[in-house]
C-alpha cells in the first residue's frame, strides 16, 4: 500500500497514455512516447478505456505530488507534527507552519536521522530499512508539495 501527498486543485493538462490493451504493439514500451498509430492497430475494439484507438487522454496534474509507502509516510507526517494517520488534509492556511516544520526536519542535524531505521528479517518477511538519504529525499518531495500549496493558497492532501 502506499499514501500520496497531492494537491487537488491544482491545474491539469491533458496527456495521452498507451492502453493495456495494445500492449503487443512492438512500440508499446517505447520511451518517451510509442508509434500511436501502431498502438491503434493492436487495440481491443472492445476495449471500454480507449474504444480501439490504442490510447486515451488521462489529466495529469501540473503541481508536484509524492507517493511513498504507507510506513514511511506515517514517519514523515509524524515528524513534522500531523499524526499518524492514515490519511489528512492541510488548508492553505495551515502549509506554511507545516512547511517551516518540514524545513526544519530537514536541516536540523539529527532530525531526519530521528525516523531513519536499520533493515531487518523476522522469517520470510524482510525490512529493508529507510537510509538518512531516503528520510531527505522525501522530505523534499514534501517541501515541493508544501511549497507550491503556499504559492497556489491550495490545501494538501495525503492518504
Amino acid at each position: 500500500m502506499s499514501m500520496t501527498f497531492w494537491i487537488p486543485a491544482a491545474p491539469t493538462t491533458p496527456k495521452r497514455e498507451s492502453c493495456m490493451c495494445a500492449q503487443m504493439a512492438p512500440s508499446f514500451f517505447n520511451e518517451p512516447e510509442p508509434d500511436w498509430d501502431e498502438l491503434a492497430k493492436h487495440a481491443s475494439a472492445d476495449c471500454w478505456l480507449c474504444k480501439g484507438e490504442g490510447c486515451f487522454i488521462e489529466q495529469e496534474s501540473t503541481a508536484p505530488s509524492l507517493n511513498m509507502s504507507n510506513a514511511n509516510c506515517r514517519d514523515v507526517t509524524e515528524l513534522l507534527g500531523l499524526g499518524r494517520d492514515e490519511g489528512g488534509s492541510l488548508s492553505h492556511e495551515q502549509a506554511p507552519e507545516v512547511l517551516r516544520r518540514a524545513l526544519k526536519a530537514l536541516n536540523i542535524p539529527g532530525r531526519a536521522e530521528s525516523i531513519a531505521r536499520e533493515g531487518f528479517q523476522e522469517g520470510r518477511m524482510i525490512q529493508g530499512g529507510t537510509t538518512v538519504e531516503s528520510v531527505r529525499a522525501r522530505l523534499m518531495g514534501v517541501i515541493k508539495v508544501l511549497k507550491y500549496a503556499v504559492e497556489n493558497k491550495n490545501e494538501v492532501v495525503w492518504g
